[in-house]
């Protein structure tokens, strides 16, 4: 067939034989081919077209038969309507859209990366979410998670974790629990009126200071009102001339080493500590200001 721009051609044939062959060169129209006849032939475009559209399905003649593209000539994009799907080995792996969401599918092994993945902008992105969440998370040794571009970071060493730049505070199911990291000493909790103790009492002194001059009453109270973990140590401190009367509402509170109990009295500079041993049971000792 002579080489005629594609306005010029009424038809191709009804049957062309096998391995027919159609060289298109003009590049000055829109090619549009709603079907194929025969099977072998091939339409080389050698320049370029405004456009190639096609009304049926673009297929290889055999399973895994040709590609798309080349290694020296490749596509430059590829557009896909909405809910499109990236489809390998008849949905053994699926990549497919839907709104503004890229579902993976099928590689129930992993999916592999070779460089960073990073979000669009700094946090700007999450991973996971709170209904979709990861179920564990993997790091390799000397694996830093960084906070911030340094400001806290959590490092790993050979059997150790390292936190700078920040403080660790952990959440405790009680004053005593082992998960917390408790007080390194006994934060003060002054107080210049009667005062009954709470539960963020715990590991605390409570102080009474110098300048309050007159007689108070400080009251442990009751385990069916406030539910110290058993191992409770609370201090009591005492610098005023008018004595601390130290109280417990309900439970029982005993003196050690005399082994009396019920409330006891502080004197000035007197110390006190008492610790719970029991869910109804304390005990209390102090220097010889406590009597």
């Amino acid at each position: 067939m002579a080489n005629e721009p594609i306005s010029g051609l009424s038809a191709l044939g009804a049957a062309p034989a096998v391995d027919d062959e159609l060289e298109i060169l003009d590049r000055s129209d829109t090619v549009s081919m709603s079907s194929a006849e025969g099977a072998n032939k091939r339409i080389t475009i050698t320049q370029l077209f405004t456009s190639a559209k096609f009304t049926t399905l673009l297929a290889p003649i055999s399973n895994d038969g040709a590609s798309l593209g080349s290694t020296a000539l490749q596509f430059s994009d590829l557009f896909l309507a909405e809910g499109g799907v990236i489809n390998w080995d008849n949905g053994d792996v699926t990549i497919t859209q839907t709104g503004n969401v890229l579902s993976f599918a099928g590689a129930s092994t992993r999916y592999e990366f070779d460089a960073v993945i990073a979000p669009t902008s700094s946090d700007g992105a999450a991973l996971g979410t709170s209904a979709l969440m990861f179920s564990d998370l993997f790091l390799a040794s000397g694996a830093v998670i960084n906070f911030n571009n340094g400001d806290v970071t959590i490092t790993h060493g050979s059997n150790t974790i390292t936190i700078a730049g920040g403080e660790l505070i952990l959440p405790t199911d009680g004053p005593t629990s082992t998960l917390g990291a408790g007080f390194r000493g006994a934060p003060q909790n002054s107080q210049t009126a009667a005062y009954t103790t709470v539960l963020a009492d715990a590991g605390k002194c409570i102080f009474h200071p110098a300048s309050d001059n007159n007689a108070r009453t400080f009251t442990i109270d009751s385990n069916a009102n406030v539910a110290f973990p058993v191992g409770t140590i609370i201090e009591f401190i005492n610098m005023a001339a008018a004595s601390v009367t130290i109280a417990i509402t309900s439970d029982t509170m005993t003196l050690l080493p005399a082994g009396t109990t019920g409330s006891r009295t502080l004197a000035q500079y007197g110390r006190a500590s008492a610790e719970k041993i029991s869910s109804t049971a304390w005990i209390i000792s102090g220097n010889s200001a406590l009597t």
